[in-house]
């Protein structure tokens, strides 16, 4: 398979199960196709959670940042013979509030420790950290705005704890991001609910 067509596969996932062909066009109006249930897309995109957070892929994991991925470390075959190594990572943020998909791989790396989780892993984790960087939430953190006035709707329950770790805040509900809020200056009380509803 190509890199475009591993992106792809892994697309369906970071969906909740939707095809989506990848395209130059920054916003379209195209209908995606459904063609894994919300359930498997959750059940498979745990498990790449899992490699990131304590598996091979955790020298990319991010305190305030949810990735779900997978590395790889396959062989070519040169004249019918295993020769030279392929590394690649791919991953994708599951934080409403950041949306992405990253894909790296080196061919035929020169260093001894050629493994994905060792070498692509951290340049993984620099590249989420810095398209998560110019998000609006760490904008809004570093400007220093008042917790009361900013709209913490879409925000994973992890970005909202690491960003603004100075607040502490009630939760109901069962989920990882902020469906509905009430805030004022004597209470911070969000329901949380599911990214895919």
């Amino acid at each position: 398979a190509t890199p475009l067509q591993i992106v792809q596969a892994y697309l369906v996932l970071a969906s909740g199960g939707l095809f989506i062909k990848p395209t130059l066009i920054k916003q379209n109006t195209y209908t995606f196709p459904r063609i894994i249930s919300i359930e498997t897309a959750k059940k498979m995109t745990n498990l790449l959670i899992d490699v990131v957070q304590d598996g091979t892929g955790k020298k990319a994991k991010l305190n305030y940042l949810h990735l779900a991925g997978k590395t790889s470390t396959a062989q070519k075959i040169v004249q019918g013979k295993y020769q030279e190594h392929i590394s690649s990572f791919i991953a994708f943020s599951t934080n409403s509030d950041a949306r992405f998909l990253i894909m790296v791989y080196a061919d035929e790396p020169k260093i001894k420790n050629y493994f994905a989780g060792n070498l692509i892993a951290p340049f993984i984790q620099k590249i989420a950290n810095n398209i998560f960087l110019e998000e609006k939430y760490l904008k809004v953190y570093k400007k220093g705005h008042n917790v009361e006035t900013t709209s913490f709707l879409g925000l994973s329950k992890s970005s909202l704890e690491n960003i603004y770790s100075q607040y502490k805040f009630s939760y109901s509900g069962e989920g990882v991001v902020i469906k509905s809020e009430k805030l004022n200056s004597d209470s911070y009380k969000i329901t949380l609910g599911d990214p895919f509803q």
